[in-house]
């Protein structure tokens, strides 16, 4: 069941990675030669600006993925998926850059490129973190959630069920605690109740 709420999610933010990708290309398009910026050469049609699209977007999947994008992210900061997402991003425009300079089919515009990756930066870490925030809150109200064991005992164990405490937004929740050492009685640790041993794990499971 996880794991196809996985699939489901990740396929989505795919998709509104690749979309938000294909408008920052055209969008660069648009504004470079459709708005205030000076055209010398004259407006090239919008169909070479077009084609490349069947090269951008499956680089760009790759890159993103290669990049661990797509893996669970629920413990990870914000500010450090931003900064995945224009490393990725950077890498993917020199790949790409040093296709059309082999190919040499079409002459593309530097403005195009430099607004693109601009754009698709900003698209998609805005997206990205709008969309962490929002899950964050909804976690923060009890959705969204995945239970975990903590399988410990003594300070450490507390350390752990403090630590998941402090931060609802991660969507963690601790249903008990398996010692590593022998239990003498029930008991539980900063509120969350001792299952009883290791050992026992397969039947808590």
């Amino acid at each position: 069941m996880l794991y196809r709420h996985g699939e489901v999610f990740r396929s989505g933010l795919l998709a509104a990675d690749l979309s938000l990708v294909a408008v920052s290309w055209l969008a660069a398009y648009a504004i470079r030669f459709h708005t205030i910026f000076p055209v010398p050469h004259g407006t090239p049609d919008l169909q070479p600006y077009v084609a490349p699209l069947a090269l951008i977007l499956p680089l760009w999947f790759w890159i993103f993925r290669v990049r661990g994008l797509y893996e669970p992210q629920r413990t990870g900061s914000l500010s450090r998926e931003a900064l995945a997402v224009v490393g990725a991003s950077a890498t993917a425009l020199v790949v790409l850059v040093a296709a059309a300079f082999f190919v040499r089919a079409h002459s593309y515009s530097r403005g195009v490129i430099g607004l693109f990756f601009l754009l698709s930066c900003g698209s998609v870490v805005s997206f990205r973190v709008l969309g962490r925030l929002g899950l964050r809150a909804l976690r923060r109200r009890g959705y969204n959630l995945r239970y975990v064991l903590v399988i410990g005992s003594g300070r450490l164990a507390e350390e752990v069920v403090e630590r998941v405490h402090a931060h609802p937004e991660a969507g963690l929740h601790v249903r008990g605690i398996l010692s590593d050492v022998p239990v003498s009685r029930a008991r539980s640790v900063r509120g969350v109740p001792v299952l009883g041993e290791a050992s026992v794990l397969k039947q808590v499971l």
